[in-house]
Parts: C-alpha cells; sequence; structure tokens
C-alpha cells in the first residue's frame, strides 16, 4: 500500500506535510509505507508490522512504533530498530524529551493533576510522569529500589528507578541521614544510566559515602521531582 507522509524531511531539511494518500490512517496491523518529496521521488520505503518479533506493546494498545536510534539510513523494515514508546500515541513531530505535562496528562486524562493520584497507588500523577507509568493503572511495585551495590571494592546505598527527559520536569536524587536537610550532589553519584531506547533511561544512584552497617548514622535516598507548571 502506497502512503504519503505526514511530515517528510529531505537531506536539504525542507519539510512537506502532506496527508495520506487515501485519506486514512496507518494500520494497527502492519503495512509497507512509502514517503515521496514533493517531485514524487522515494525519500523512504519500508513495511512494518504488529507481530513478533514486532513490539507487541504498539499493536493498538495505546504506545506507538518509535526508532530506537533515529538516522537517514536506519533500516526501517528491521524490526529490531523500533520499540514501543513509553507514552500513549508517542511523541510525534517532536523528541520524547520535549514532551509536558499537559501532553502527557492529555493522553490519558486531561483533567489529571499532577498532585493528583487517580489510579490510588499511592504514586502521585507526577511522579507517574517522572517515572514513565500509566497514571490509570496501579503501579504498586514500580516505585523506585533500593539496594546496596559494591563499586570500586566499597558498598554503597543506592537506588534505581526509569526517568524520563522532559523540557518541564527535574528530577533531582538526595541523601540523608535523618529524613531532614536532604543534599544532591555531591553527596551523591550517578552509577550508571542505560538507554531505554524508548524516550528513558534507567538509573541507578548512590551516596558518595560507603555504606556502614555498623555505623550509628543511617542512610536515606530519594528521588524529588518538579514539574515547571
Amino acid at each position: 500500500m502506497r502512503r504519503r507522509a505526514s511530515a517528510v524531511q529531505n537531506t536539504q531539511n525542507a519539510t512537506t506535510k502532506r496527508a495520506p494518500a487515501n485519506t486514512t490512517a496507518l494500520s494497527n496491523g502492519g503495512e509497507a509505507v512509502k514517503l515521496e518529496d514533493p517531485l514524487g521521488n522515494t525519500v523512504k520505503e519500508f513495511t512494518y508490522d504488529d507481530i513478533a518479533p514486532w513490539p507487541a506493546a504498539a499493536d493498538g494498545n495505546g504506545p506507538s512504533l518509535v526508532l530506537k536510534t533515529p538516522a537517514p539510513n536506519t533500516a526501517h523494515s528491521d524490526s529490531t530498530k523500533w520499540i514501543a514508546s513509553a507514552d500513549i500515541g508517542g511523541s510525534p513531530a517532536q523528541t520524547s524529551a520535549q514532551m509536558t505535562f499537559n501532553q502527557w496528562r492529555n493522553g490519558y486524562n486531561e483533567n489529571l493533576a499532577a498532585a493528583g493520584d487517580d489510579d490510588g497507588d499511592g504514586i502521585s500523577n507526577a511522579l507517574e510522569y517522572t517515572l514513565s507509568l500509566n497514571p490509570l493503572v496501579r503501579n504498586d511495585n514500580a516505585l523506585p529500589a533500593g539496594q546496596l551495590i559494591t563499586d570500586g571494592g566499597q558498598t554503597y546505598l543506592a537506588i534505581t528507578f526509569r526517568r524520563r527527559p522532559a523540557a518541564d520536569l527535574t528530577t533531582v536524587v538526595e541523601t540523608s541521614d535523618q529524613f531532614a536537610d536532604w543534599s544532591s550532589s555531591p553527596s551523591v553519584v550517578l552509577s550508571s544510566s542505560t538507554d531505554n531506547f524508548d524516550g528513558t533511561f534507567t538509573e541507578t544512584w548512590r551516596c558518595a559515602t560507603p555504606f556502614n552497617a555498623a555505623a550509628t548514622a543511617k542512610q536515606f535516598l530519594r528521588i524529588r521531582t518538579i514539574v515547571a507548571p
């Protein structure tokens, strides 16, 4: 099936916007896609599908197919180059890092408030946004995981979580020894960061001071999120 791109960018960065040739959306069941420039030259032609090894989560359930690493010469017909987006509808015409709370919220319910907890799982909508969760489905086991890790022969208290980089979001990891007077870097150190290729990263942060079970001083870690109005 031949389709014209809703937004096609050529090598000269000139953008042409057209509706699909048959005025319908792309099929949730997979099909052939052909993108052309205004002169009818083929820019990209490929086929996608909705069955394994293609990402099943993008089969009409909300997430979209997104490229792991967008590039002009990507083999778009290769299922391993694609992943289901972290958000409903993906992030059309922008990168995931340009997402805002309002755009994310509108994909679920435009009445969601940042401080609310619509699914009753004890996680605020602002934190659900940060951790790339569904605010309408209970995520009881999705909170950041505390653990002890070894780094350079030393043991440290650490916390691992999935987060989104977003235009209106600041995520800070902090530590304290008494649930008060929280401090961030350099008191906490980023130990590892893994790109999930869906617009999110899984990160592990640790205390800068090694963990000592025999010490009287305790260690606590938390993540704090700030959503700009």
